[in-house]
């Protein structure tokens, strides 16, 4: 099993959320993890930087939307457990 100081699963291994529903608007640098799931339906700003992290799934749902100029990751990521 991977432990919490594992290159990029540190935020994945010591989990804080199980699910985030994410409706705020973000236009800066934003790391968002959930151990299950993540459901997302706002905007990312030109200019931003942001990454989402899960275990299991994220769903980009109707009125998300990373704008021309951000800089947006979504990543299914295993920590082992």
């Amino acid at each position: 099993m991977a432990s919490c100081v594992d290159q990029d699963r540190s935020e994945l291994c010591c989990w804080y959320n199980y699910n985030l529903t994410l409706v705020n608007n973000y236009s800066g640098s934003e790391i968002k993890t959930a151990k299950f799931k993540i459901d997302a339906d706002n905007i990312i700003q030109s200019g931003a930087n942001v990454d989402y992290k899960s275990g299991k799934e994220i769903t980009l749902k109707p009125g998300f939307h990373a704008q021309n100029g951000s800089d947006f990751n979504a990543r299914i990521i295993d920590c082992g457990e």
